[in-house]
């Protein structure tokens, strides 16, 4: 997975800035940080349910990314899991 110029606002803020990154989620990927760093926003951007300016290129479908899940390869940790019901039919 790579990601060029994230950004994310809410209102007039910046409330996440990526400018480049590689992700390798098939080895098991772990994203930590301080508490309003982002990371919960960052997983939104990538599951499609953030708006969000640059380009995330996900070389891996619905299905792919719902197996790495199952297996917690790829997880989330966020303060309100009603906001990752999502449905990969």
């Amino acid at each position: 997975m790579k990601i060029c110029d994230l950004k994310v606002k809410k209102g007039k803020s910046m409330i996440l800035k990526i400018p480049n990154a590689k992700i390798n989620v098939s080895k098991g990927t772990a994203i930590f940080g301080e508490n309003g760093a982002g990371k919960t926003t960052l997983m939104k951007c990538i599951l499609g349910i953030e708006q969000y300016g640059g380009t995330i290129e996900n070389s891996l479908s619905k299905n792919q990314i719902q197996v790495l899940m199952q297996k917690k390869q790829l997880s989330t940790l966020c303060k309100d899991e009603r906001h990752f019901k999502v449905n990969f039919g």
